[in-house]
């Protein structure tokens, strides 16, 4: 199979696909050998490719990291391509980089050029992510429908997991997040994982109920947004995460807004946000229907942003109590 290059910053499945490549190409577990790039010399990896096979057979190399790419080694990339473009027809081997590597590298166009695989398996956000997590539920024995999904990916990444935020990028470990959903699976009566096994079993971390703020924020509760606020910061809470999560919420409204016209998948599909979140938004929640304050909030959080990116405010957690004050009041019955 010659050269095979694993990419993106979703480690589950960049570490589930080396495994199962290692299995295709030495079934008996006697022709493999894993390198670890910042820890190795170019003659380790020379002689670990150069290697035949015992009997003929096919040899596999896992070399993690891959230079130029990674903050890995002493090793050039141009020195490693000369060894791989050197090893014999009955070896595979495969590069694994935890990052997703840039196209303008070096190690990607020689992919190209070589006509080597590459695979990229980066990190999923939203609907995808839901999916994803269904599908990990799955592979455990389980069933996890939607809303319990969502339920759990507020637990562990409030706001961050709806989409990248790439101002204030906040990593999303796919690690923990496949050990929440095998818990979860493992102690799933009837194999069906409920909201409430999520809340039960699943700690909250971002120390309070997630979207607790955005809801007394958008629901006009100016007092109760004010005291929530001071409850999120007080657990740890990052300001620009906060920040975040309040400036994702009209976009969730103003999606609402539209689900009667055109329906909740349609929508959904366009916008990035779940048939389920639009729904409840729809049913539960007034904000949505508040054209005006929606304008306000959204001119707030531009004016907020725009205070901490041109340093005019000494930092973020500086506007929050103003921006949590201002739309707050723009949506009192």
């Amino acid at each position: 199979m010659g050269v095979i290059i694993l990419h993106g910053r979703n480690a589950v499945e960049i570490e589930e696909r080396a495994s199962g490549l290692v299995r295709d190409a030495d079934p008996q577990g006697l022709n493999a050998a894993r390198i670890e790039v910042d820890q190795a010399h170019l003659a380790d990896i020379n002689a670990a490719v150069s290697t035949p096979g015992f009997f003929g057979s096919t040899r596999v190399v896992v070399i993690r990291g891959v230079p130029g790419a990674d903050k890995s080694s002493q090793i050039a990339w141009d020195d490693l391509e000369s060894v791989l473009l050197g090893q014999p027809e009955t070896t595979t081997t495969v590069l694994v980089s935890v990052q997703k590597i840039p196209a303008n590298r070096k190690s990607l166009k020689t992919a190209k050029a070589q006509g080597w695989n590459v695979e990229l398996y980066d990190l999923l956000y939203g609907r995808n992510l839901i999916a994803w997590v269904g599908q990990r539920a799955e592979q455990a024995g389980a069933s996890l429908d939607a809303a319990a999904a969502q339920e759990l990916l507020n637990r562990l990444y409030p706001t961050a997991w709806q989409r990248e935020d790439r101002w204030n990028p906040q990593s999303l470990d796919m690690w923990l997040i496949a050990t929440e959903v095998e818990k979860l699976a493992a102690g799933a009566a009837n194999g069906q994982i409920t909201g409430e096994d999520v809340g039960a079993l699943v700690v909250d971390r971002a120390g309070v109920t997630a979207f607790r703020l955005n809801d007394e924020t958008f629901e006009g509760r100016v007092s109760a947004a004010l005291v929530e606020l001071d409850n999120v910061l007080a657990n740890g809470e990052v300001p620009e995460r906060v920040i975040g999560q309040i400036g994702y919420q009209p976009a969730v409204l103003l999606a609402a807004g539209l689900v009667q016209r055109y329906g909740p998948d349609s929508v959904a599909e366009a916008s990035g946000i779940s048939a389920g979140q639009l729904k409840a938004t729809v049913g539960r929640k007034t904000a949505w229907r508040n054209k005006r304050g929606l304008d306000q909030a959204v001119e707030a959080l531009r004016r907020s942003e725009w205070l901490v990116k041109t340093g005019r405010t000494a930092s973020s957690e500086a506007v929050l109590v103003p921006l949590v004050a201002e739309i707050s009041e723009g949506f009192q019955q």
